[in-house]
């Protein structure tokens, strides 16, 4: 049962290891709302949920974002929210998935394994789910 009444696009992915939700769609209510993201960072921030990255991220390729592109407006809206120092982890853990996926989808588009990785995000799966079923051991 979610603790945060979401309304599409934003959806609940995921808990985090202290029991936070976690929200997905921020890369379409940027998109197609125009809420900036370091806004939807504090308004999560409020509810006492976080923001998932990877699947920002993953929203983004799936639209034709480029990764350069996207990781840009990561970091800034983390400078604009006063929490730079977790850019390169989290621009690791996106990368990773987004490779971990694209292992799954061979000879795939971008914007497909953007979508399959945003769809597995919002199935609850974590990257060492993504890997098992890479690997088959599902």
């Amino acid at each position: 049962m979610t603790k945060v009444n979401c309304v599409p696009p934003l959806c609940v992915c995921g808990v985090t290891a202290d029991g936070r939700e976690v929200l997905g769609g921020a890369f379409q209510l940027a998109d197609t709302m125009g809420i900036p993201l370091w806004f939807a960072l504090d308004q999560a921030k409020e509810k006492q949920c976080v923001i998932s990255m990877p699947h920002y991220f993953a929203s983004a390729i799936e639209y034709g974002w480029d990764d350069v592109q996207t990781f840009s407006r990561i970091r800034e809206s983390l400078v604009d929210h006063g929490n730079v120092s977790d850019f390169e982890n989290i621009k690791l853990g996106c990368i990773a998935i987004f490779t971990e996926v694209a292992k799954t989808m061979p000879g795939q588009s971008t914007t497909e394994i953007g979508r399959r990785m945003r769809e597995m995000l919002e199935e609850g799966k974590g990257m060492s789910d993504i890997v098992n079923i890479r690997t088959g051991q599902v």
